[in-house]
């Protein structure tokens, strides 16, 4: 992998857009900040070489994704990482970051997208390089707080990293699961042979019951033809018994017959009398309304509405009249009324002052006044006279129409009377006619039903005799019939049968099973060969699995080991490391020796730069186990403060070194506080200014 250029946008304390070449060979990484000279931490060298681990795998010293973006920028701000790299013959470009608060990461290989949507990308990535964040983070950056990890550590822990590293884990828990397939298939192995020995011993112990049942069923054909012998004879005893009960049924039935038919004649006779009775009954009904015979209704209904004209015609004049009488009494009383009045005035009359006009009345003017109210009563008299003649006048009109409304109201009630009369006798004929009828039909059905029983009675009566007299002569008067002996005999010879069907069931059934039995067996031999198989097979694999993990590290040691002499000993000729496992230890825990000039060398009393050296040579070692793993060559380095504290002398010595690791790493990064600027063929200055974002200058 080589690594192009890096682009960033509001990641971390880099705000602005900021974009840097990474150059090949050795390229130093400084870094400074406004107004605190001399100091580095902080400047945002580390964080621009970590947007690079973001950009392929969207992790780094962060909890949460919006620690990741500068805490300046607003949250709909686009931020985001680029890089660019060239891996096996590829371009390709990855950028990561966010737009409009929605996350996003897009994977160029050779300019053209490779995969749509976040994960489809970061899978690619990851099947790209071939191991995840850690992993990778392990193969190209070093720092010197780092440097000594793994040879300070304990041997134990040390042995267990080399697993991590070299991939043995697998191998490890193949043989783990390999032992636990085996302990198994083990167990499954005895307990099928249990089963086998289980069924087969069921087997020998069904097969004797069989021989002990066939033993016993040999004599149940000669009991099958003894109960069926039985059973005809007691058949043909139990028929006699049947006919005589049959015998005694058809001579309750003949003598059931003979009192049907005498109670069927009864009935006959009462039903007889009945249909006279009706008949008579009819005919008075039919005498008493044949005075009626010739009837007219209609002519008498026309005579009714013309009567009830006339009272209405009569009735009005009473009426009439009666007002006219009205009147003329009311005439009457006014006339005498006015005689009295005048009376009255007669007697009033006087000679002196009229009281009304207040003049003197003289005698000659009472005596006209007199001669007046006689004339007027007169009159009177005459006219009063009149009217009492009128009166008697009409009271006699009404005396007469009266009369004549009475006549016609006893007229029509008389003729109502004859008419609802008939009517009621003409609707007492017609029911007693549908009621004769009907009476009648079902009489006559009775009496021909009855007629029909008779019959079929005397018929079936007549068949009883036949059948009697059939019976009588199938029984012998000297038959003995012992059928509770017969029955006793028959029911003991068939429980006999009975048992011996049982038995017979439970032969089948045991010979069924034990065939059963066979086949169950005939399987689990045939499992239990493939299982001894399996068990050997396991056998030979587990073996296998315990010698591959231990050559496997073995030969990691030594890849390691030569790696890491390879990159020592291009520096320090004289310079060897031995790593090997120390078998006189259970947990044979891994150890490190050092040789100089073929001496051990305690790795504590080696100078400043030699220990630099000898950790850098460790960690190329498992950088090439590694990239040999992922099948992905990483061909650069990160390497953070690795000249720590070193003095001039233990400077140059690890420079180098680095000098001499470009054969190896064509591109190593080294993030320093060094201001020796020109030590560095290739330089990256960053600097951070006073509100705290930081830039390439």
């Amino acid at each position: 992998m080589r690594l192009n250029t890096l682009e960033i946008k509001g990641f971390s304390s880099f705000k602005e857009h900021t974009k840097v070449n990474i150059p090949l060979g050795i390229t130093g990484i400084t870094g400074s900040i406004e107004g605190a000279e001399g100091r580095s931490n902080g400047a945002g060298k580390s964080t621009l070489l970590m947007s690079f681990l973001f950009s392929l795998y969207g992790t780094g010293t962060f909890d949460r994704m919006e620690e990741v973006w500068n805490d300046k920028l607003a949250p709909t701000d686009d931020a985001f990482v680029k890089s660019d790299f060239d891996l096996m013959g590829n371009n390709y470009v990855v950028e990561r970051g966010r737009k409009k608060k929605a996350s996003y990461l897009d994977v160029l290989e050779n300019g053209k997208r490779v995969c749509e949507g976040n994960t489809e990308s970061q899978e690619f990535l990851q099947n790209l390089i071939g191991m995840d964040s850690k992993m990778f983070l392990s193969s190209v950056f070093v720092a010197q707080k780092d440097l000594s990890a793994f040879i300070d550590t304990d041997p134990g822990i040390r042995k267990s990293y080399m697993d991590v590293v070299t991939d043995l884990g697998l191998w490890r828990s193949a043989s783990k699961r390999s032992a636990s397939i085996y302990r198994e298939n083990k167990s499954s192995f005895d307990t099928m042979l249990e089963e086998v020995k289980t069924v087969d011993k069921t087997i020998i112990e069904n097969e004797t019951i069989i021989r002990s049942l066939t033993t016993e069923l040999q004599n149940i054909e000669v009991i099958k033809d003894k109960r069926d012998k039985k059973a005809a004879e007691a058949g043909e005893v139990r028929n006699i018994k049947n006919v005589r009960a049959t015998l005694n049924e058809y001579e309750s039935l003949k003598k059931k017959g003979i009192q049907e038919i005498a109670n069927l004649t009864l009935k006959q006779e009462t039903t007889e009398i009945s249909l006279k009775e009706a008949a008579s009954s009819i005919a008075e009904l039919k005498e008493e309304f044949s005075s009626f015979e010739n009837f007219d209704s209609t002519k008498l209904q026309s005579d009714m509405g013309t009567l009830s004209k006339q009272l209405d015609v009569a009735s009005f004049q009473v009426a009439e009249s009666t007002k006219r009488a009205q009147v003329v009494t009311q005439n009457i009383a006014y006339n005498a009324a006015e005689l009295k009045l005048l009376e009255k005035d007669r007697v009033s009359i006087s000679e002196g002052t009229c009281d009304r006009c207040k003049q003197p009345v003289s005698k000659e003017h009472i005596e006209k006044l007199c001669a007046e109210v006689d004339e007027k009563k007169e009159y009177l008299i005459t006219a009063g006279e009149a009217l009492q003649k009128d009166k008697d006048a009409v009271q006699q009109e009404i005396d007469t129409f009266s009369a004549e409304v009475y006549y016609l109201q006893e007229t029509i009630k008389n003729t109502k009377y004859t008419l609802d009369h008939y009517v009621d006798m003409q609707k007492r004929m017609e029911d007693a006619e549908t009621a004769y009828t009907k009476l009648n039909n079902s009489l006559v059905l009775d009496l021909k039903n009855i007629n029909t029983s008779l019959l079929s009675t005397q018929i079936s009566i007549t068949e009883y005799d036949t059948k009697i007299t059939d019976l009588q002569q199938q029984i012998s008067e000297n038959v003995h019939i012992d059928v509770d002996v017969l029955n006793q005999e028959l029911d003991a010879l068939n429980r006999t049968l009975e048992d011996l069907t049982i038995k017979q069931g439970r032969l089948q059934k045991f010979e069924e099973d034990v065939v059963s039995q066979k086949n169950v067996l005939a399987d689990k031999k045939k499992r239990l060969k493939k299982l001894q198989e399996s068990l050997y097979y396991l056998e030979v694999l587990g073996e296998a699995f315990k010698d591959i993990p231990a050559e496997l590290f073995k030969e990691s040691v030594v890849d390691v080991e030569n790696y890491a002499n390879e990159i020592i000993r291009s520096i320090y000729h004289k310079f060897k490391i031995k790593i090997y496992e120390d078998e006189t230890k259970k947990n044979r825990p891994l150890m490190i020796a050092f040789e100089v000039d073929g001496k051990y060398r305690n790795y504590k009393l080696l100078s400043g730069g030699q220990q630099s050296i000898c950790a850098l040579g460790l960690r190329m070692g498992f950088n090439r186990i590694l990239s040999q793993r992922s099948r992905v060559s990483l061909n650069f380095l990160i390497l953070d403060e690795i000249f720590g504290s070193l003095d001039k002398f233990n400077r140059d010595e690890v420079l180098r070194m680095l000098n001499g690791l470009t054969k190896f790493f064509p591109q190593i990064l080294v993030i320093t506080h060094t201001e020796e600027d020109s030590i560095f063929p290739n330089l990256i200055k960053v600097r951070m200014d006073s509100v705290g974002n930081s830039s390439i200058i």
